[in-house]
């Protein structure tokens, strides 16, 4: 019966994301829709051929998996926001507030390793590693796929003539390091690896369907900064929700949490060096 009801809500989420965005008239809405489409095709063809062909290899187990789940998420939502707010250090590296990275350890890794401790879970999977090379080509082909099909909307072809091959590749090298630290562990470490664990015995797509949906509601918080909550919801879900079932898949057919951060980041890179390759640029020429 849980199985069903996940279903119908993810479907009635995603229908409403198109539906919103269909209906908006912004330059944002509709390129929103246009990326958010070749995430979504791309990320839910692939994680359909891994479900259906490959067999599940998560080898490790949390104990007492509802406690922690929702003691996991508790924490998540008691300390992550006021974390957010209360400022104690004023560092930033490359735009991004080294507050900012502390608090995401402190919730998404520091946190749900006490709770597996605490409980007597077997960490073992930090050690897995059932990913192979031609995965990895698949998996990067599938991104780079979605890169073509939407680089004319981000523009990278125009960042590229601004900053010319060496300088493009710095600003995409800087941007993944950044992505690894600051995204690809701690959110790999806590939506793929703690959340999926503690959602297992529901069934592997109901876990992966279910941690993605929060993985993707809580991007809303930070979309909503620079954007109205239409906007913020209907992004997370076609952006985030459909990203986070591909590396959820991923995760529990292939599990190597640290190729599985690579990936993550390499992604993300994918789409944010333009915004970083810019400002490179523009603090470049003022010098």
């Amino acid at each position: 019966m849980i199985h069903y009801i996940v279903y119908g809500i993810t479907i009635a989420m995603y229908i409403s994301a198109f539906v919103i965005l269909n209906k908006l008239e912004s330059r944002k809405a509709k390129k929103i829709l246009k990326i958010g489409s070749c995430i979504t095709a791309c990320d839910m063809f692939l994680s359909f051929i891994f479900l259906k062909f490959f067999p599940t290899k998560i080898d490790f187990y949390i104990k007492e998996p509802f406690y922690s789940f929702w003691i996991g998420m508790l924490f998540f939502i008691i300390l992550f926001i006021p974390l957010y707010y209360i400022r104690f250090i004023k560092i930033t590296y490359y735009g991004i507030k080294l507050q900012d990275t502390i608090r995401k350890y402190v919730v998404l890794v520091l946190v749900p390793s006490l709770v597996m401790l605490y409980f007597g879970s077997d960490f073992g999977f930090v050690y897995i590693n059932e990913m192979n090379v031609w995965v990895i080509l698949l998996v990067l082909a599938n991104f780079l796929t979605i890169k073509q099909l939407w680089k004319k909307l981000i523009r990278l072809d125009i960042l590229f003539k601004m900053l010319g091959t060496k300088r493009y590749l710095k600003a995409f090298f800087i941007t993944f390091i950044i992505q690894v630290i600051h995204v690809g562990i701690p959110e790999e470490y806590f939506f793929r690896v703690f959340l999926i664990g503690c959602l297992l015995p529901l069934g592997d797509v109901a876990a992966v369907i279910i941690s993605s949906l929060i993985f993707g509601i809580g991007h809303i918080f930070f979309l909503r900064k620079s954007q109205d909550y239409l906007l913020s919801y209907s992004q997370s879900i076609i952006y985030h929700t459909s990203i986070g079932i591909f590396l959820g898949t991923l995760w529990i057919k292939f599990p190597c949490l640290w190729i599985q951060a690579l990936l993550h980041a390499f992604f993300n890179s994918l789409l944010l060096v333009y915004s970083f390759g810019k400002q490179m640029f523009f603090s470049e020429k003022s010098k």
